[in-house]
């Protein structure tokens, strides 16, 4: 602790006592955010510092910082970095001289390391280019530790939008589930009862036509259990799967993709299967949707009813 600092505290004790409970933070990035508002009132506004009483409270004020942010479980400054730029701020006001009551800025000398510059910069060449080099938050621009590419606040922040991404899509999904629950399965044909309208629909378009089918029958292919929507057996041995795709969610579009996917490759391993699937704008016209899809199937007929 340089000799200043010791003879700011032992002039200062009261203010110290007092400052020590106005000065309230949690985490190091709200402490550095003050330290570093105390100590540009050196460097951008030093006609405030009247006299050496404001210059050591401010010096006071600024230890009580320190001291506070050393004493946190996490921080990313070490107490030398801190206690470092106080001085540097120190030497920069003593490099200063009082004239009329008020501080002259030695423009002559860099703030950081001491050296000469040209009085129209702010920092020497060699200062300006290792701030150059410091990493800081792509957000607000404060300096960060290295290999960091956001501050502690903007991190935590980026972490909670990503909660709250996947909340958004818990809640979609447990949205959907409940939906299907609740109004799946409330229509019947021949007794039979089946998930959606439009699957109902495709039950009386199938038999209008007449076409017999099995409704979501259990088939093992490959040692694998799927049950397809739709299942028409022909004469020919042929079997023709129809599959009704009723959603346009995010997580129900992947899984029509791999759904898809899988019955092509079983359309290609058995050359007497074929699939086929209905959308939600397909049920508005079945004659021409499905009647035009069936006739890429053994299926095949002049006029669909």
């Amino acid at each position: 602790m340089s000799d200043i600092i010791k003879e700011a505290l032992t002039n200062n004790t009261r203010f110290k006592a007092s400052i020590e409970k106005d000065i309230v933070f949690n985490t190091d990035i709200e402490g550095k955010r003050i330290l570093n508002a105390e100590i540009s009132k050196i460097y951008k506004h030093p006609t405030i510092i009247n006299n050496d009483k404001d210059f050591q409270e401010l010096i006071v004020k600024c230890y009580v910082v320190i001291e506070k942010m050393s004493k946190l479980k996490h921080n990313d400054w070490s107490y030398h970095e801190l206690n470092d730029q106080l001085i540097n701020g120190i030497n920069f006001f003593l490099r200063g001289t009082k004239d009329d009551n008020q501080i002259v800025i030695d423009k002559n000398h860099c703030p950081k390391c001491g050296k000469t510059k040209k009085p129209w910069y702010s920092l020497c060449w060699e200062c300006t280019e290792k701030e150059k080099q410091k990493p800081s938050c792509e957000i607000c621009g404060i300096e960060v530790p290295e290999g960091h590419t956001l501050c502690k606040t903007h991190w935590l922040e980026k972490n909670e939008e990503k909660k709250k991404l996947k909340n958004i899509e818990y809640v979609k999904t447990k949205k959907e589930i409940e939906f299907k629950e609740k109004f799946e399965g409330k229509f019947y044909f021949n007794s039979q009862k089946v998930k959606s309208k439009s699957e109902l629909l495709i039950c009386y378009f199938l038999t209008a036509n007449g076409i017999n089918f099995s409704y979501e029958p259990l088939m093992t292919l490959n040692d694998k259990e799927i049950r397809p929507d739709f299942v028409i057996h022909d004469s020919k041995d042929n079997t023709i799967i129809i599959e009704h795709f009723g959603l346009e969610t995010e997580n129900y579009i992947e899984k029509k993709d791999m759904k898809e996917k899988e019955y092509r490759k079983l359309c290609a391993d058995y050359p007497n299967f074929f699939f086929i699937s209905t959308v939600e704008d397909d049920i508005y016209n079945l004659k021409d949707k499905l009647g035009k899809k069936l006739n890429e199937t053994p299926l095949k007929k002049i006029i669909w009813k």
